[in-house]
């Protein structure tokens, strides 16, 4: 016979004949809550809690204490930061059951410590069954509500961008830029474009020549003599140099040589996208939509059961009245408001989602002793973030008012194949199981955009946007990869060690094999001023394309340069900030032995326990070095990761270990009752909670 998995009193039988200590939730009890997803369904058991990103903990312990899995095999967290999976991706209305086990056993993987969580996806059912859920969800906050928002791709309602946020990083050349120092000689390098390169030549001027302090001015009014901005008698007046100066660093001068010497890099700031603009829109009703069509038939004379799913979901929160303080002390009395100390910040927080998931589990019995089955499961989330605030802090004796936008797209896409073999061998009455999952995971962030902007009445005082100073991150653009694949395969034999169906004396034997490959990339691009000389241009923008007011200045206009706003792309332009730190692989081989005996010594004590052994390799580099075999300590793997991060000595990072971990399970029954049974379980056991690719490593 055939468990029907997704009610409660099937469940409960399940725990009360448990070797360990397990709690659950069925999808009968997920359908009276209206739970959307795991992640909020999961948080109504006893001792579990989530937060807002889907990530949970249970009895207090979270992350690495905590492994996820989908029935029972290992999927990718999609975040470098933690080593658990957001919950959040996954319908509620595509599962039976979430079993949360709370002791360790061989049987089990053994890198957790405090819960180990299977959601188990829908089964098929014994006749035709069709299911229809809809839902609309209304907040007094934010439905219907202006909230902030960004500029969208056409595919966003899918979970996913379509380019509109991304940029080709193959494509980005760095602007050549005047900073003023002789050693740069970009006056040289102008002339050149100007087309004195044969009157330079006639004089013997080389690159090296106007570096030379002593020569370097007198060719220079001999360019401005050329060009015919200077007389030849004027080469001592003061004021004629200063207006051929004046005249020489309009566009069609300096801007034409800056076009000229930069022209690829013009093309490569053209090409990224110009989403910097805020914008407003009215939150929606948050909304879902499933479907599923499940049945059993006969192909070949043998039974084929199958369920068909698809759940399309879109939800809005948002936040308008955020409030944070900090106090930033100065080290000298009377330790009043120190510098770049933030004394008051408000802020609204908006976040969309949209995101589907579909799920299709077939299975076919060969025959009353053989079967086969197969899951496929695409889920598919993007996320929209935006944040404005406003913030005031002291500086030099000086308060000083700001705002700031930040606005981040995040689409996580997991897809996930499983397949199942089950198999019973009469004689012995050997049970073997055998299971396979592989799954290709993705989370990608196209552009992570950063803009401080300082009070208008401050111009004065500045004269560009607030860059990075001090350690803070200014005005920018970030674009973060990571690709994390899984495969998790599984065995196990099974059989009785007697006859006695009263009592449970078995024996149980397996191995699994664990392979994680991931590969993180990131980008940081810094708006930076180019030639100071040149005063900022600010814009007066349309209301209705930044309702906000934050992008007062110039730098979101940087997309659109042309050849008449040369001068203004060599004062605003895109620095990349890049590093092999930015650039890292991870991989993982974990394999695991286990023996298991689960033994009825009376019918009211039952023991249960074993060895499992598990081989762990974990090793992380930076792509570059890695692929040029650059040694341990080689000083060439001194590198930095990006503005304001002090050099580091990037090594590999490395875990070889061995680990044997032992667990019992003693069960002492005190009453035998069906409906009322009271067991007494003692627990002992040993596991290892490991690290992450980003934690070991020293980059």
């Amino acid at each position: 016979g055939r468990a029907h998995k997704s009610n409660d009193a099937q469940l409960e039988s399940l725990k009360k004949i448990s070797v360990g200590t397990i709690d659950y939730i069925s999808s009968e009890t997920i359908k009276k809550t209206g739970d959307a997803n795991v992640a909020t369904a999961i948080a109504r058991v006893s001792g579990v809690s989530t937060n807002s990103g889907g990530i949970i903990t249970v009895r207090g312990s979270g992350d690495r204490y905590i492994k996820t899995t989908i029935n029972g095999s290992r999927i990718p967290t999609l975040d470098p930061y933690t080593n658990n999976i957001k919950l959040d991706m996954f319908p509620s209305s595509l599962i039976d059951n979430i079993i949360i086990t709370k002791t360790a056993r061989p049987d089990l993987p053994g890198d957790w410590a405090g819960a180990y969580i299977s959601v188990e996806t829908k089964d098929y059912p014994d006749k035709l069954s069709v299911n229809l859920e809809t839902s609309f969800g209304y907040n007094n906050q934010t439905t219907f509500k202006d909230i902030p928002s960004s500029q969208k791709s056409s595919t966003d309602w899918l979970g996913y961008d379509n380019g509109l946020r991304d940029y080709d990083h193959s494509k980005y050349i760095q602007f050549i830029k005047d900073d003023g120092s002789p050693e740069t000689n970009y006056h040289y390098q102008e002339f050149v474009a100007l087309g004195l390169s044969s009157f330079l030549d006639s004089l013997g001027v080389t690159r090296s020549n106007m570096i030379n302090e002593n020569s370097s001015d007198l060719y220079f009014k001999l360019g401005l003599v050329r060009l015919g901005l200077l007389g030849k008698a004027q080469l001592n007046d003061p004021d004629a140099i200063a207006s051929a100066i004046s005249k020489y660093n309009s566009l069609e001068y300096k801007g034409r040589a800056v076009d000229i010497i930069n022209a690829d890099a013009v093309t490569s700031e053209k090409s990224f996208p110009n989403t910097w603009y805020s914008t407003k829109r009215k939150a929606p009703l948050s909304f879902s939509q499933t479907i599923n069509i499940g049945n059993q038939t006969k192909l070949f004379g043998r039974t084929l059961g199958y369920i068909l799913g698809f759940r399309y979901s879109s939800f809005v929160q948002y936040d308008p009245n955020s409030v944070g303080y900090r106090i930033g002390a100065s080290t000298n009395p009377p330790f009043e408001h120190g510098n770049q100390g933030i004394d008051s910040l408000t802020q609204q927080v908006s976040k969309e989602t949209n995101g589907w998931s579909a799920l299709i589990n077939v299975a076919y019995k060969f025959d009353a002793n053989n079967s086969l089955s197969f899951m496929f499961m695409p889920n598919m989330t993007g996320v929209n973030n935006v944040k404005l605030i406003d913030f005031s802090y002291w500086d030099d004796q000086t308060f000083i008012t700001k705002n700031r936008i930040y606005q981040m797209y995040e689409s996580r896409k997991q897809i996930v194949y499983q397949i199942k073999s089950e198999h019973f061998i009469p004689g012995p009455k050997l049970k073997i199981e055998f299971n396979v999952s592989y799954t290709k995971g993705n989370s990608n962030i196209p552009d992570f955009k950063m803009i401080t902007n300082i009070d208008s009445t401050l111009l004065g005082r500045w004269n560009y946007p607030d860059y990075t100073t001090s350690g803070q991150i200014g005005t920018g653009r970030i674009f973060r990869y990571l690709s994390d694949n899984i495969f998790d395969s599984r065995i196990s034999l099974e059989m009785p060690l007697d006859n006695k169906p009263d009592l449970t004396r078995k024996l149980k034997i397996g191995g699994s094999y664990l392979s994680d490959k991931t590969q993180r990339d990131q980008y940081y691009y810094e708006l930076t001023p180019g030639n100071t000389i040149y005063s900022p241009v600010i814009q007066n923008l349309n209301p209705n394309e930044d309702p906000y007011g934050l992008n007062r200045f110039d730098i979101i206009s940087v997309p659109e340069i042309g050849t008449s706003d040369s001068i203004r792309a060599a004062q605003n332009m895109y620095s990349l900030y890049d590093s092999p730190v930015n650039h890292t692989f991870g991989l993982s081989n974990i394999k695991a032995g286990y023996v298991m005996v689960d033994y009825s010594i009376i019918r009211a004590l039952r023991l249960s326990g074993g060895l499992r052994v598990e081989q762990a390799y974990i090793f992380g580099d930076c792509k570059l070095f890695h692929n040029y075999n650059v040694p341990v300590n080689d000083e060439r793997r001194i590198t930095s990761g990006g503005p304001s991060v002090n050099d580091i000595l990037a090594n590999p990072s490395e875990i070889k270990d061995v680990n044997y971990l032992p667990s019992e399970n003693l069960i002492i029954k005190l009453n035998h009752s069906q409906t009322a049974p009271v067991n007494i379980r003692i627990n002992y056991s040993q596991t290892v909670a490991r690290p992450n690719f980003r934690e070991i490593s020293n980059y």
